[in-house]
């Protein structure tokens, strides 16, 4: 599956890249895709490296924590979820980046010390991702989407934002009932 997502992906890439070249008039030596970004078979096996201490099922959201990221979002909806819906899952947010304090700020305002964990930056992520009930992606724009492929390396189900750029092209098909609106209450209900 994902290899088929990711092909389709370039194979639309190379077309905007050969459209745009032709608004701008000029023609391209030559456009070659080059596959295999991501080693699927690095990431299963770097999942299984480790072993996680946590004991209950979680959401897991991982990636740079910026404001294009938008994990605010990501924590408003698992707020949403928990209040309104009855949500009784963790809430693991591996990273870092410019929002790391806000982001901690509003987790104590929304009184969610005991339901959200902030782990920083990992050398290796992937076994909390692979062992996660979810991975919450809600960048306002993406190219690739590297961490939703890597996501469905790890067998990890997605729930994301419809975010501009590549991963409209990642979460189609079977995968596009999971892409909703920057919503908290819609987040958190899909």
């Amino acid at each position: 599956m994902i290899k088929s997502i990711l092909f389709a992906s370039l194979k639309v890439l190379k077309q905007k890249i050969l459209e745009a070249a032709n608004i701008a008039k000029f023609k391209p030596k030559s456009i070659n895709i080059i596959y295999n970004p991501m080693d699927v078979g690095l990431v299963q096996k770097r999942a299984l490296e480790y072993k996680i201490d946590i004991n209950e099922e979680y959401i897991v959201y991982f990636g740079r924590i910026t404001p294009n990221k938008n994990v605010s979002l990501c924590v408003s909806a698992f707020n949403y979820a928990k209040q309104n819906l009855g949500l009784d899952k963790k809430f693991i947010i591996i990273g870092n980046g410019a929002e790391y304090n806000n982001i901690q700020e509003q987790i104590n305002s929304l009184n969610l010390k005991d339901s959200v964990k902030m782990l920083g930056s990992l050398d290796n992520p992937y076994p909390w991702v692979k062992n996660a009930e979810l991975f919450i992606f809600t960048s306002k724009a993406e190219g690739l989407g590297n961490v939703l492929l890597e996501s469905l390396a790890c067998n990890t189900p997605i729930v994301s934002a419809k975010t501009e750029g590549g991963a409209k092209d990642i979460m189609k098909n079977e995968l596009a009932e999971f892409r909703v609106d920057f919503n908290e209450e819609v987040l958190a209900k899909k």
